[in-house]
């Protein structure tokens, strides 16, 4: 069986909203893209963990699951808080992430597939 697509809140400034919000400007579809991201810290909700993330490039804000920041801490070279690759949006329940799907090495910014 597929999976369902989903379209990811953000508000008017292109920041993720982590959850399912009627405050929601604009709903991105999924895409991937190539980023270096740097670690701001962590919330808690009433039903999860989330770790925030900021874009060097476009300045935009991200939530990152606990799950996924475990494998991130596993797999990856973090280097004074940043991690570089490629990332896309996933949905657990009705809160939304990303998680990080490929290395690449350090590069340029290409953008967003997907996004205008």
């Amino acid at each position: 069986m597929a999976k369902k697509s989903f379209e990811i809140p953000v508000d008017a400034n292109g920041n993720m909203i982590g959850w399912e919000s009627p405050y929601a400007k604009v709903h991105r579809p999924i895409s991937i893209w190539v980023d270096v991201l740097t670690y701001q810290g962590y919330e808690r909700g009433r039903s999860a963990v989330n770790f925030k993330w900021v874009s060097t490039y476009t300045n935009r804000r991200y939530y990152m699951f606990l799950t996924d920041m475990d494998e991130v801490l596993k797999t990856t070279e973090m280097a004074g808080g940043e991690i570089r690759g490629q990332f896309t949006y996933v949905k657990r329940g009705k809160n939304f992430g990303i998680k990080k799907v490929d290395d690449l090495p350090a590069m340029p910014y290409l953008g967003s597939l997907g996004e205008k």
